[in-house]
């Protein structure tokens, strides 16, 4: 029983302290230079390959955007995929999101391929269409209430 009790005790002061570290402004300027880093070497990396310029194309001029979505992010995922991840602030919930992308990607020849609404970490659904898979996620997502990711696959 003592055990427990620390345990849980443990848990609460690791929330507590976790959420003082965010309020933080220190750690807030790591994380401002963080994203910055990520955002100069997303920004070089489409400039460089034509693959990612052809992937931010489709994701961002074809793919229509969720009306309400505010950009809030793109970074380019590891250099051994063809992959871009794009975050967005919305107060859309997430049944209007998914059934306006399902509308769209059905309706353009895109399969429906994986869905994860329950469990442990973000609501995903997977879309994809050779060569491109897509996936829309919510929750759990830091600064960003949801994301889509884009990859071409080889």
């Amino acid at each position: 029983m003592a055990k427990l009790t620390l345990t849980i005790l443990a848990l609460i002061v690791l929330v507590v302290v976790s959420g003082c570290i965010r309020q933080n402004p220190l750690f807030r300027k790591i994380a401002e230079r963080e994203d910055a880093k990520r955002i100069k070497y997303t920004d070089e990396a489409v400039a460089k390959s034509p693959e990612l310029q052809e992937l931010d194309r489709l994701c961002t001029k074809q793919i229509p955007l969720f009306t309400g979505f505010s950009p809030n992010g793109r970074f380019a995922g590891p250099t051994t995929k063809i992959e871009l991840y794009y975050f967005y602030r919305s107060s859309a919930t997430y049944a209007q999101v998914k059934t306006f992308y399902v509308n769209y990607f059905s309706q353009n020849g895109w399969t429906l391929t994986r869905q994860k609404e329950d469990g442990w970490g973000p609501s995903e659904f997977e879309f994809a269409k050779q060569p491109h898979k897509i996936i829309i996620s919510h929750g759990g997502l830091g600064d960003a209430d949801y994301a889509i990711s884009c990859e071409k696959r080889l």
